[in-house]
């Protein structure tokens, strides 16, 4: 099925239980930090109502605690008469926006730190270590006895009645996460001896008897849907094996309507349901309890764990369940483009979709999605919204706001004579700098103070005017832009900063380009990345070409993606380029991690490098060729430049003094997150600007750093030895 056919699929309307769904999106549970002591606010009211008028056919709103012991903190609503006013006021809101309300129905089991007179200890299904509550006095999780079952079970059927009296149309019944029923289920997690405990069946009864109970106590006119783990993502725990035997005892019990298909444990792997960024400085900063705070400082980054975005993520476990049951399936994770989307219903055959981020950064996705106004989300998966929720106010998107689309761009200037450029005395900008001010251009540069920039400044001498200052000052911005014929726009954070200062990135990477546009200079030209293609996996390589769908996998890319978005939308003439490789031929600090990181990488991945001059060139020749402009295109070195990643990392060896080069044990077997570059389109707009080889570029890096490399190679030996087992070390432990 084309993918136009399965995107169709989704403005369609489908069945779930007893329920017509406008369409096949539904908004996850993402908890939205909007029920301070455990009250339901007018925010938490107002983003579902936002998000029901933007096109979603049914919005869940997020963990209902079952009972007072169910909450995990003190700011999450039970489900209780008591809160069934602000409830039936925001499902009648939903309602008058032609949308449904779902409820999620949680217990956190051990994971807890919500202290309750008389409780010494969060009770779950045996005794474990409760990380989460140490900092409150609640370091252990207990066993709960058969009293405390039965009595959750009740819980679950009340919480359930109390939803259908608030107005709800459906219940999602948490069975994922690592929550109590989660905890039931995991192999990792039970360890019980008795009927609920050992075998998959014993694991399964304490869920089954809880969903027997909710259907007993709605009857069938509100569906039920389970929001199950295909995998809890670590070893031990479960995995899609018997996920797929837990999605056939839920159908076969007849209790459920539909399945939503997550993972993740949120005692052990908190960001693997998730995949991005990981927020760790904004999770310190909103951390209240000083001894919880301390902990995030000192093993944050060892215990909270980051996994890469893809989209769909968990598409392939997904699938194997999608071929077991028969249920409405429900596929949640990274979904955010029409292409994956139209992936997800078209061929893999899922009869929904959830949106969790997606709808955070944008209540009217689906709608804009819809008329065709936008075909991606251009959520970074920074997630410093998940911060946000333990802020005044709730869940918030800290990026600026997406805006409509101009339909009438300008021409752009006539001629080019006075030029800003943004990063304009970095390894790049230097060399750009160069080209355009050799041209005779008058240049701008806007740049951070700092010793080695006030060195490579005055290389230039009255040549070109220097403007120290940053790219979050917008007053600086706008006076520097007046007057200009043209913005060349380089300056941006890289990784690995991009992956830890998250809300800078932000502001560097993205903030800054909506407020260029905003100035609506004549031109602009953009420096993406060719990166923002994702990995290589194709085998036979295949060069990428600028019609090639995009698939951020990090900061970096997807905040390149969004800037990219802001230009062509804006109105603003512009060329966005998408730069191959450039390495840094002259003596730079170098991010040790950026380059280590590089063994993770299997030795044949493709990458292109592009060199700094004939970048430069590139950039100049576009701002005399109107005809590249309102364009995208590859800038990279060409065929000659297109080499593998043992190609690129071999100059090391030289630097290094290994006459042998580099042992094939060094490097690890991931896929790059480039490829090489089709730039056929660029050179005959551009002409010839591809003057350098890989020859020139390996002698040029060998010769930049061989002064700095004196030390080392006097101990060639010696690093020989040790660098390899060092870096299989590092891989294997995750800290490359």
């Amino acid at each position: 099925m084309d993918r136009s056919a399965g995107l169709d699929i989704a403005f369609t309307p489908a069945t779930l239980g007893p329920l017509t769904l406008r369409n096949r999106f539904i908004k996850a549970a993402t908890f939205e930090g909007m029920a301070p002591g455990g009250v339901p606010s007018d925010d938490l009211r107002i983003l579902h109502r936002a998000v029901a008028a933007g096109g979603t056919a049914m919005t869940t709103v997020a963990y209902c605690a079952v009972s007072d012991e169910g909450r995990t903190f003190r700011d999450q609503m039970v489900l209780t008469p008591s809160v069934r006013g602000p409830l039936l006021e925001l499902t009648a809101a939903v309602h008058d926006e032609g949308a449904l309300a779902a409820a999620q129905l949680g217990h956190a089991g051990f994971f807890s730190k919500h202290r309750i007179p008389g409780r010494w200890a969060p009770a779950g299904p045996s005794w474990t270590f409760n990380a989460y509550g140490v900092a409150k006095g609640m370091p252990l999780g207990r066993p709960m006895s058969s009293d405390d079952i039965r009595r959750t079970v009740a819980d679950f059927a009340r919480a359930a009645e109390e939803a259908a009296v608030a107005g709800f149309d459906a219940l999602e019944v948490h069975l994922g996460h690592g929550y109590l029923l989660s905890q039931f289920l995991s192999p990792a997690s039970n360890r019980r001896q008795d009927a609920y405990g050992g075998n998959l069946d014993n694991r399964l009864r304490f869920p089954l008897e809880a969903l027997a109970a909710i259907r007993a106590a709605i009857g069938r006119d509100l569906a039920v849907v389970c929001k199950i783990n295909v995998e809890d993502g670590f070893d031990g725990g479960l995995e899609v094996d018997e996920s797929v035997r837990i999605a056939q005892a839920l159908e076969v019990s007849g209790h459920v309507d539909g399945l939503v298909l997550s993972g993740g444990f949120t005692s052990r792997n908190a960001l693997f349901l998730l995949r991005g960024g990981r927020p760790l400085a904004q999770m310190e900063e909103v951390e209240t309890n000083e001894a919880q705070k301390l902990a995030l400082k000192a093993f944050g980054p060892m215990v909270v764990q980051r996994y890469p975005f893809e989209e769909n993520f968990f598409a392939s476990q997904s699938r194997r369940i999608r071929a077991s049951v028969k249920l409405p399936l429900i596929v949640v994770g990274g979904v955010s483009s029409a292409g994956g989307i139209a992936g997800a219903l078209g061929d893999d055959g899922f009869e929904f979709v959830q949106l969790g981020r997606a709808l955070v950064r944008e209540p009217a996705f689906v709608r804009r999605l819809e008329q065709g106004d936008v075909d991606r989300s251009d959520c970074v998966r920074c997630n410093v919204c998940i911060t946000e929720m333990d802020r005044p106010g709730g869940v918030r998107c800290v990026m600026p706001r997406r805006r409509k689309r101009v339909a009438r761009r300008r021409k752009g200037p006539k001629t080019v004579k006075t030029v800003l450029v943004t990063g304009g005395l970095g390894e790049v900008g230097q060399a750009v700098t160069r080209e355009l001010a050799n041209r005779g251009l008058t240049v701008r540069v806007l740049e951070r103070r700092n010793p080695l920039n006030e060195q490579r400044a005055a290389a230039f001498g009255g040549d070109v005017r220097v403007f120290w200052g940053d790219l979050r000052d917008h007053g600086l911005l706008a006076e520097l832009v007046e007057g200009c014929d043209a913005v060349v726009h380089l300056a941006s954070m890289l990784p690995s900063a991009t992956e830890t200062q998250l809300t800078a990135t932000i502001d560097v990477n993205v903030a800054a380009t909506d407020a260029l546009v905003q100035l609506a200079p004549p031109l602009l030209v953009y420096a993406s990345s060719y990166t923002v293609y994702g990995p290589a996996w194709e085998t036979p390589t295949r060069p990428r070409h600028e019609d090639d769908p995009v698939r951020p996998t990090d900061m970096y890319t997807h905040c390149k993606v969004a800037s990219e978005d802001i230009i062509r939308r804006s109105g603003v003439a512009y060329s966005i380029l998408r730069l191959a490789t450039i390495p840094p031929l002259g003596r730079v600090h170098v991010d040790p991690r950026l380059v280590l990181g590089q063994f993770r990488v299997r030795p044949d991945a493709p990458i292109e490098m592009t060199h700094p001059r004939d970048c430069a060139l590139a950039f100049a020749r576009v701002l005399e060729t109107p005809a590249a402009w309102n364009t995208t295109l590859n800038i990279g070195g060409g065929p000659r430049c297109q080499i593998t990643q043992r190609d690129m990392l071999t100059p090391m060896a030289d630097i290094l003094g290994w006459p042998d080069g580099l042992p094939p044990d060094v490097f690890g077997d991931e896929n790059y997150y480039s490829q090489w570059s089709d730039t056929s389109r660029s050179v005959a707009l551009l002409g010839d600007y591809q003057r350098h080889d890989w020859t020139d570029l390996r002698g040029a890096l060998v010769e930049a750093s061989i002064d700095d490399a004196r030390p080392a190679q006097a101990l060639a030996g010696l690093t020989r030895r040790v660098m390899p087992p060092l870096l299989r070390w590092a891989r294997r432990f995750g800290t490359l």
